[in-house]
């Protein structure tokens, strides 16, 4: 069971997603259920989604692909306590938003979360510690300056070597149960 998104109720000023990248929109259920599996097995560290296609795919003994972005997570279910690799999220917009850039990363127990607006310069950061702080309501981006230009380097790092995307927007025409319906779910605004 994966998703691809959760949900934000509220904690900080907004209901719904596809505007932030806190914790509540980026921390997703993701259980993997192999029969035969003897014992369950939890990973306590953020992992990535990118990871569930070569996880299955070690699971049922097939080699990894060198295009596939994430390494397999089957080395955590076996108890390998390798080094996290950073977890970075980008929210793509529509071009008429506001913001022109939402990015985060997620790296051992930091969360930095970048916006940019389209009318400012000037990227806003957050840095958030995850376990003493999982809410993120205590911003440390001030008192852990060193911290947060590693990963907002993270940050610069993965858009500059990330696939350009060809992205064309296109009007399509819908009717009023089906817009209603979207709405309702967050994917459309009344």
């Amino acid at each position: 069971m994966l998703s691809d998104h959760g949900e934000e109720f509220g904690e900080h000023g907004g209901t719904g997603h596809g505007r932030t990248l806190y914790r509540e929109v980026v921390h997703v259920p993701f259980f993997i259920h192999r029969p035969g599996l003897r014992e369950a097995v939890r990973i306590d560290r953020p992992v990535s989604t990118v990871s569930l296609l070569p996880t299955l795919a070690e699971l049922l003994g097939e080699e990894p692909r060198a295009h596939w972005e994430c390494p397999s997570l089957v080395p955590l279910l076996r108890w390998d306590d390798a080094d996290p690799s950073p977890i970075v999220s980008e929210l793509l917009r529509n071009p008429e938003d506001l913001r022109a850039e939402v990015r985060s990363v997620i790296h051992a127990e930091h969360h930095l979360h970048r916006s940019r607006f389209r009318n400012s310069p000037a990227a806003v950061e957050e840095l958030f510690n995850l376990t003493t702080d999982p809410g993120e309501t205590v911003d440390l981006h001030r008192d852990r300056r060193d911290r947060a230009a590693e990963l907002s380097a993270l940050l610069d790092d993965f858009a500059t070597h990330a696939p350009a995307g060809d992205w064309e927007f296109v009007e399509i025409e819908v009717d009023a149960e089906t817009r209603e319906h979207l709405e309702s779910l967050g994917y459309l605004e009344p």
